[in-house]
């Protein structure tokens, strides 16, 4: 009989971990057994876990999850996983003066072990907006336009939240 997954790695607390992380939609699964008996065929079980609602997890279930997973090949499950990093700020920031006002752009920041909450924009040291996290899906950056009208080069900062409030920047 084929086994899925194990009573130390369950494979379904996986598939259902992956498609509850938000900004998260496809999970790659491996199949290492197909069969026309659904008991025995690894693609019906993944299919099977994968019917999950978004955001069923609680942060205490996903921690303990995330610990489970840790185990496994000293937490490196997959050949194409990055090794750990903390939050990043955004990378590639701009700032473009023009007649209609100041253009921001930016591409995504990293998350740690956090989903990424927001951005704020901050001009001369003040808070002028803040856009809730949503995935960068295309190659085209993220762009805020300040419509005011300045004399001078004014000094802008972008920063990432993260939902555990730990917040990185960068100064363009």
């Amino acid at each position: 009989m084929l086994d899925v997954g194990s009573d130390e790695l369950p494979a379904n607390e996986l598939i259902r971990y992956s498609l509850d992380t938000p900004g998260i939609h496809t999970a790659i699964i491996g199949i290492g057994k197909i069969s026309d008996d659904p008991g025995k065929c690894q693609l019906t079980y993944n299919l099977t876990h994968a019917q999950v609602k978004s955001s069923a997890l609680s942060e205490d279930q996903r921690r303990a999850i995330e610990l489970i997973a840790a185990k496994a090949k000293e937490g490196r499950t997959n050949y194409f996983q990055k090794s750990f990093q903390d939050l990043t700020p955004p990378r590639d920031a701009k700032v473009n003066f023009g007649n209609d006002g100041v253009v921001v752009t930016w591409h995504t920041a990293y998350a740690g072990d956090a989903a990424i909450d927001r951005y704020e924009i901050w001009r001369d040291g003040a808070i002028i907006a803040e856009l809730p996290f949503q995935p960068q899906t295309t190659k085209m950056p993220y762009q805020f336009v300040d419509r005011v009208h300045i004399e001078s080069k004014e000094s802008y900062v972008i920063k990432v939240v993260d939902k555990k409030g730990r917040v990185a920047e960068i100064h363009i």
